[in-house]
């Protein structure tokens, strides 16, 4: 109901005519409104199969567009678990091989806390050894 028909439906309490008007008014409009609505979508059959080969052309490259995704995820989960697979099976060679050479770095840093002194003196003899021969 639209507010003008209720302002005059209390205004006008005892009169009947004003409250019918506006019901009236806006059964007009809305039946207005609907006729207008229902020209704009009746459609001819020509009209309505070409809207749905439309559709239907829409919707079947969407499904090849996500048939092409869904091949190219299956191809990455392929790669991706064959590469999981080798470096599993190349975990413990590896960590062997880190173990290895810790214990090699290990090694040579007490050889060189071992030898680095000796070798520390004998190049300071040797720079004296020079500085006296000049």
């Amino acid at each position: 109901m639209q507010a003008s028909t209720i302002i005059c439906y209390r205004i006008n309490w005892g009169s009947s005519g004003c409250f019918f008007e506006g019901i009236l008014r806006e059964i007009r409009h809305d039946h207005e409104m609907n006729a207008d609505k229902s020209k704009e979508t009746a459609r001819s059959p020509a009209a309505l199969i070409s809207a749905l080969k439309q559709e239907l052309n829409h919707v079947q490259q969407r499904h090849h567009t996500l048939e092409k995704k869904s091949n190219k995820v299956a191809e990455n989960i392929t790669f991706l678990k064959n590469m999981n697979e080798s470096l599993e099976a190349n975990k413990e060679p590896m960590e062997r091989e880190i173990h290895e050479l810790q214990q090699a770095r290990i090694e040579y840093g007490e050889m060189l806390k071992r030898n680095l002194p000796m070798l520390e003196e004998r190049v300071r003899l040797l720079m004296i050894k020079l500085e006296s021969d000049l």
